[in-house]
């Protein structure tokens, strides 16, 4: 999963779902929406999309699944994006339901539900004004290329599986 905090440029939410669905419907080989509703992200009004498409070669999948949910705060931009084979899609969709439940943007100390509880472990960033839990035995890697206009702020990683588990899940926000 990826969260992207963005330049919203004074466009609205509307608008940028317009265009999300343009670029990613054209850009996908065999897109198929397969929802797409309102919804909240860090008590803000969203849109969720969910899509499914061939994957590229380059893809971690051969037919793939996609939930984005996008946002406006404070003319910022917030698209959290997960994406994954469909056969394992269901698999983390509890993990991911509860990381997107904890997301806070532009938080403030009157939140008392994000305290790192049940195995989950608290992050937050001021400067990008995000705070959300991750699981407790999940890597935290703060060691981006901030120097890079377009890098992760923090990434996530998951154990892996097993041994011959090709894939780690992970949680990236990034600008």
């Amino acid at each position: 999963m990826d969260i992207y905090v963005l330049n919203s440029h004074n466009k609205t939410l509307p608008k940028f779902i317009k265009d999300h669905l343009k670029v990613t419907s054209q850009n996908l080989t065999d897109f198929r929406l397969l929802n797409n509703q309102s919804t909240t992200l860090g008590g803000n009004a969203a849109q969720e999309i969910v899509y499914s498409y061939t994957g590229r070669k380059s893809d971690i999948c051969k037919y793939c699944k996609d939930l984005d949910i996008l946002t406006i705060r404070d003319d910022k931009l917030y698209i959290l994006s997960y994406y994954g084979d469909v056969k394992k899609y269901s698999k983390y969709l509890p993990t991911l339901r509860y990381l997107i439940k904890s997301i806070d943007i532009a938080p403030d100390s009157s939140r008392s539900d994000i305290n790192g509880t049940n195995g989950f472990l608290t992050y937050e960033n001021s400067s990008y004004r995000i705070r959300m839990q991750y699981p407790s035995n999940w890597t935290k890697d703060e060691s981006n290329h901030l120097s890079d206009p377009y890098s992760s702020i923090v990434t996530f990683y998951s154990s892996k599986e097993d041994a011959s588990d090709p894939y780690r899940e992970q949680v990236s926000i990034d600008t």
